[in-house]
């Protein structure tokens, strides 16, 4: 259907043009997550203001497209929040 080639589409785009990817110059909290399942490691970077806001994010490591969209979509919605 058009609204599944529409998601493939929005996760491959992130997977190969990923958000966020790389490291902050300052970052407030840092997180190493992992899946011993499948190997993904995800190293999380955030940068939070004074009123516990998200002012800036960071993510880099190693994984399947799904879990590098995923973490890149993430990015996107938790700016500012």
């Amino acid at each position: 259907s058009k609204l599944d080639n529409l998601y493939r589409q929005i996760i491959l785009d992130h997977s190969s043009h990923p958000h966020h990817y790389g490291t902050l110059d300052q970052s407030s909290q840092q997180i190493e997550l992992n899946n011993p399942t499948c190997g993904d490691v995800i190293h999380l970077e955030l940068a939070i203001d004074d009123q516990g806001l998200i002012q800036d994010i960071a993510f880099h490591g190693h994984g399947c497209s799904i879990s590098t969209a995923s973490a890149s979509m993430m990015t996107d919605a938790v700016i500012g929040k």
